[in-house]
């Protein structure tokens, strides 16, 4: 990069102390909300796709179900070949091992004579290992289609209630934030503008000297340019800082507050190419205010302004 450009952006903060601080401090709180945005939308993604990663499918069957009928589910389920395990629960296996889960909680239960056997056979499955995280949720809602037409099949589970409320969830937020991010960028193009057109009104004399000795407006127009691509730039590293920082204490009280629900686990910092998209829509919109600001210039402009002004 040009060293001129460089010394121009320096001697704006040297002459404009207060309004570039003004400029950098309100872009930077733009993008600290772009990237809290982006940075739960990822979380909240990151947690949906381990639990589909986790998650088993409980195929719960008739109690009436004949030999053959069972067999032709089995037999369904292992041709469908998404699934790594298939194991048969009966009505009795599956009242022992509630009985056995209950004896913590209520030993006098298992004694109970008028304790009858309203749990009906099932099959627990999970899925194969091959099918991608970002697919498991989709897959299980798919299969439970499928599944769920076969004669003798009566209910099927995998958690979808609370799965498919927590989806809408993130799908509304997802939206919601878009239409925040681009209001918050639309409105960084007016800051990065403002501060442009201060630095260029004070150099009005600069300019006209510039345009006298032949300096075409391309030339006038760059370093301002070059100005709000580079506060973009410092605003989306500060950013990043920012969030990184507020990640680390909100992720340290989440541990210490909310350790029995072990979500620290599902949370995670930007990536790296997160990281770049940030500090590129910082230079990008910094040099599309800077443009949409200097774009009027053009020979003699310099010159009728100072007219202008003086009379």
């Amino acid at each position: 990069m040009n060293t001129i450009w460089i010394n121009g952006f320096l001697r704006s903060w040297k002459q404009q102390t207060a309004m570039q601080l003004a400029t950098l401090s309100v872009l930077t709180g733009t993008f600290v909300v772009v990237a809290i945005f982006l940075l739960v939308h990822r979380n909240l993604n990151h947690i949906l796709t381990n639990w589909g990663n986790s998650v088993r499918m409980s195929i719960f069957l008739r109690d009436s179900i004949g030999t053959e009928e069972l067999n032709k589910v089995q037999k369904f389920l292992n041709d469908l070949q998404k699934f790594k395990e298939i194991k048969y629960i009966s009505k009795d296996e599956a009242a022992r091992q509630f009985l056995t889960q209950m004896a913590s909680r209520s030993p006098d239960f298992l004694n109970d004579p008028d304790f009858g056997n309203p749990l009906p056979p099932s099959f627990e499955t999970s899925l194969i290992d091959e099918i991608p995280n970002q697919a498991r949720l989709s897959t299980m809602m798919e299969l439970k289609e499928y599944i769920g037409r076969l004669e003798g099949v009566e209910e099927i589970y995998y958690g979808q209630g609370w799965v498919e409320n927590y989806a809408a969830l993130v799908r509304a937020f997802t939206l919601t934030s878009w239409v925040l991010v681009i209001v918050l960028l639309g409105g960084s193009l007016f800051v990065v503008g403002n501060s442009i057109r201060s630095i260029f009104f004070h150099r009005r004399d600069e300019i006209e000297i510039l345009e006298l000795v032949g300096a075409t407006p391309e030339m006038i127009r760059i370093p301002y340019v070059v100005e709000g691509a580079l506060m973009g730039l410092l605003a989306g590293l500060l950013a990043i800082f920012v969030v990184y920082i507020l990640f680390v204490v909100q992720t340290s009280v989440i541990k210490s507050q909310m350790g029995l629900l072990n979500l620290g686990r599902y949370l995670g910092f930007l990536e790296i190419k997160d990281a770049f998209l940030l500090i590129f829509l910082g230079g990008l919109f910094g040099s599309l205010g800077a443009f949409f600001c200097v774009r009027k210039i053009c020979n003699g402009w310099s010159a009728a302004q100072n007219q202008e002004l003086y009379f």
